[in-house]
């Protein structure tokens, strides 16, 4: 897995969005991560601005039978 073309110039506005004592521990949690995707064969992460959270909601919103798109909650 590689890095997209973006990634390093992207980078500056992300670290600087990100809480310091978050930020430490985040090299370590993208090698896990990267070594998890290579294991299993993955070629990409998809990485989302929502967290854990929403997916959960997202789910039971579908089983009950609701549509939601939070794109439109949140451009």
């Amino acid at each position: 897995m590689t890095p997209a073309a973006g990634d390093a110039r992207d980078a500056g506005v992300v670290a600087a969005a990100i809480d310091p004592g978050r930020g430490a521990i985040l090299p370590a949690g993208a090698l896990v991560l990267q070594r998890v995707a290579c294991e299993l064969g993955s070629d990409r992460i998809i990485v989302s601005a929502h967290g854990v959270r929403h997916a959960y909601l997202r789910a039971a919103l579908a089983r009950a039978g609701v549509p939601a798109d939070f794109g439109e909650l949140w451009p």
